[in-house]
C-alpha cells in the first residue's frame, strides 16, 4: 500500500529516507566561524588549526580530524590564543 502525505514536501521527504542511506553525515568540525588566521603562529584564531588542516579537512580520514580536534586545546594554549564561546552546533560547523 502507498502511503498518502499531507504534502508534497513530506512525501519527497520520505522518498528521500527511504533511498540510498550513503548520503554524507556531518562531519564534526572545530569551526567557530571566526575565520582569521594569526600571522606569528599561522594558526585560526577561532578554532586553531592551520589554513592547511581547515582546507584538507573534509578529505582528511576521521581518526587525523580527531587527532587534531584533540590537540587543538593545548596548541591554542601553546600560542596563547583564547578560547572562543560560539553559539554554533556542533554539526553545523
Amino acid at each position: 500500500m502507498i502511503p498518502k502525505f499531507a504534502s508534497e514536501g513530506a512525501a519527497k521527504a520520505c522518498e528521500l529516507r527511504n533511498r540510498d542511506t550513503s548520503l554524507p553525515m556531518a562531519i564534526a568540525s572545530p569551526c567557530t566561524k571566526v575565520c582569521t588566521i594569526e600571522e606569528r603562529s599561522g594558526l585560526c584564531l577561532g578554532c586553531g588549526r592551520t589554513l592547511d588542516e581547515i582546507a584538507h579537512w573534509t578529505s582528511l580520514g576521521e581518526s587525523e580530524r580527531s587527532r587534531i580536534m584533540t590537540e587543538l586545546p593545548r596548541r591554542r594554549a601553546a600560542h596563547g590564543i583564547a578560547t572562543v564561546e560560539t553559539s554554533v552546533p556542533e554539526s553545523a560547523g
